[in-house]
């Protein structure tokens, strides 16, 4: 707590100082002593800036150089206390975390330049042990002359992405590239809400603010632009020039493409050259005749004939009336059988190359005299017994395998009978014969 103490107070001697507010009653030995803290502090050189890319255009935004500067400190220690018009700001605890808030008008650079180097500098006027102090985007609006922790003091308030980060030890100016964050500011990818220094509640570093009576001691944003449309080295760009592609930029200039290659968009035509005026390719068609294919498998002889490909279509016909000849401009001549059934069973149906389908009689003979032949469109052959039968009881009726049916006077075997005169008084010849009783 006294080490702390001790620290505050040199902080504060070196504010007085700064100030001219040295106490009337202070020794003539203090006085001095004073007025060398003064000399250290307020005689640390300005910041150095890096050496502006090619081609690019660099301004300093300070306030009383140029644009319009904000800055402020809060903390959940001061309260409600606005210190937006104070010449001091802090990060780190003492004991809560304090934030310092920046924020440049950037309206003088021009529309449409593109940011291609951008650093901030702050002065260090006091500090503790080495330390990281962290830049981030700020996300919501402020100003330096309402801003405190009650109204403000809340991390939705900024971006955790660390833009940049620098070591605060040791007096005198810090800087931290801060490229891509003004680059979004510019191009308009996000509000100019100015930046956010924080490091960890370890250890304690003081600035100088922009109410700092000393101009060299005050922050500041060192940005280079360009207004050939290039942005960082290696971004896309274009050159204007229709014929060439892959531009890039390099310290802002567009530079490194290559031409533009016609290769020739068929077999029809040769290699063209880019239209300077248009962009456009402009391949000059080969000589009428020059081989080329097609690439339909139905034509031969593929040819060129002013820029395009053709050639006379392909005979298929194999000179079989049994087949459908077709082409397939993939594959080429094709041939299908062609189907002869005439969907009757009582024909035999076949193919003449020749002649084509053809259609015969089905012969359903079987041969067998006691058997009726016949055929049926849905079935084909059908065969059924020859009905032999005489009505006449007691006769055995059967068929010759020869031909014809033959009627023999009996009983069937099995059947109880009797001799007797035939029952059938027409029987022929007459005479005994056999009464059947089933």
């Amino acid at each position: 707590m006294y080490t702390r103490a001790v620290r505050w107070l040199s902080f504060f001697t070196l504010i007085t100082a700064s100030c001219n507010l040295t106490d009337p009653s202070s020794s003539e030995d203090e006085s001095e002593q004073l007025g060398t803290a003064q000399q250290a502090v307020w005689s640390l050189p300005p910041p150095s800036w890096p050496p502006p890319p090619e081609g690019s255009t660099c301004l300093t935004f300070q306030r009383g150089l140029l644009g319009q500067v904000q800055d402020t400190d809060i903390s959940q220690g001061n309260g409600g206390w606005i210190a937006g018009t104070y010449p001091f700001q802090w990060t780190g605890p003492s004991p809560y975390s304090h934030w310092a808030l920046y924020q440049f008008d950037l309206s003088a650079i021009p529309a449409g330049a593109q940011v291609v180097l951008a650093v901030f500098a702050t002065s260090v006027q006091w500090n503790e042990l080495t330390s990281v102090v962290r830049a981030h985007r700020i996300l919501t609006p402020w100003t330096e002359t309402t801003a405190n922790w009650p109204n403000w003091g809340n991390l939705a308030n900024w971006d955790p992405t660390v833009e940049g980060s620098f070591n605060p030890s040791g007096a005198g100016y810090k800087t931290v590239t801060v490229t891509p964050l003004v680059q979004g500011w510019v191009a308009g990818a996000y509000p100019n809400r100015g930046l956010l220094l924080e490091e960890d509640p370890v250890v304690l570093h003081g600035y100088t603010s922009s109410e700092a009576s000393q101009m060299n001691q005050r922050p500041a944003l060192y940005v280079c632009y360009t207004t050939s449309g290039c942005g960082p080295n290696g971004s896309p760009c274009d050159d204007e020039n229709v014929c060439t592609t892959g531009e890039s930029c390099l310290n802002g200039q567009c530079q490194g493409g290559t031409l533009v290659t016609c290769q020739a968009p068929d077999e029809c035509h040769d290699d063209g050259v880019c239209d300077q005026q248009t962009g456009n390719c402009v391949p000059p068609p080969k000589a009428d005749g020059s081989t080329c294919d097609d690439g339909n498998a139905c034509t031969e002889n593929d040819s060129c004939t002013q820029g395009s490909c053709g050639g006379t279509a392909l005979n298929c016909d194999d000179a079989s009336a049994c087949t459908t000849d077709t082409c397939n401009p993939y594959q080429g001549c094709e041939h299908a059988q062609v189907n002869c059934n005439d969907g009757n069973a009582c024909t035999a149906d076949s193919c003449d190359v020749t002649a084509g389908c053809t259609h015969s009689a089905v012969t359903c003979n079987d041969g067998d005299a006691c058997t009726n032949d016949a055929c049926d469109p849905a079935q084909g052959c059908v065969t059924l017994p020859v009905n032999c039968d005489d009505g006449v009881a007691c006769t055995v009726d059967s068929c010759l395998p020869a031909g014809g049916c033959q009627h023999v006077i009996g009983c069937a075997p099995g059947s109880a009978c009797a001799q007797s005169f035939c029952s059938n008084p027409g029987a022929v010849p007459p005479g005994l014969a056999w009464i059947c009783n089933p």
